[in-house]
């Protein structure tokens, strides 16, 4: 067997494995759309770090992120400036009247919603901030970003396990065996040459078909 040939098993033995990838892969985005995994993490954080008084399914219930998706659906994501702007809404809970740095502080101080740590995180944002409100929702901003990262990689953990529990099923059902596809391909080359030549045609058209 000549190096060409060699290289046509390896590239057919890859492109197998891609498809099996891809396949798991899609499996676990299937699995987060139905299971809303995305978020129910997130409103899971929300309503742990905000759970006096069920803060949190305030902050969940709020217009402007209640009406970020649609009807009995929960956000999977959402937008820092909403979420700051939302959190010192309900913590100032004065109608509709807006709110200064000093009312603001007033707020922070006397609210029983908020965890002691999180009123010493507003209140320190708006000493440093000197009373600008653009600063203090960008530092909630900014905290608010830290925590996403720190849930994505939650997530990924989760979607990894997923991944690998589809993988496992999927080998075991088709019952793959890599010493198996390399000797077929081995006592085949015509079939190995086929199915690089298709790997290539795949890569030229960017569209993923699988071979006969």
């Amino acid at each position: 067997m000549n190096y060409l040939a060699i290289l046509d098993l390896v590239i057919g033995l890859i492109f197998i494995y891609f498809l099996m990838g891809l396949f798991c892969s899609t499996f676990q985005e299937l699995m987060a759309h139905a299971f809303n995994l995305r978020a129910r993490n997130l409103n899971r954080w929300i309503k742990d770090t905000f759970h006096q008084n069920d803060f949190g399914k305030q902050l969940l219930n709020h217009t402007l992120i209640d009406g970020l998706t649609a009807k009995d659906r929960m956000a999977s994501y959402l937008p820092p400036d909403v979420f700051s702007h939302v959190l010192l809404d309900l913590v100032h809970r004065t109608d509709t009247r807006p709110y200064s740095a000093s009312s603001l502080r007033e707020a922070i101080q006397h609210t029983s919603h908020l965890s002691d740590d999180l009123k010493q995180k507003l209140l320190q944002s708006l000493e440093e901030s000197n009373g600008q409100l653009t600063a203090v929702r960008q530092s909630i901003e900014s905290w608010f970003n830290q925590a996403m990262e720190r849930i994505s990689g939650t997530y990924k953990k989760l979607s990894q396990r997923i991944i690998l529990l589809a993988a496992i099923v999927l080998v075991s059902i088709l019952n793959v065996d890599t010493i198996a596809i390399i000797r077929y391909l081995y006592d085949h080359p015509s079939q190995a040459s086929a199915l690089a030549d298709r790997v290539s045609t795949i890569i030229q058209q960017g569209e993923v078909v699988p071979p006969d």
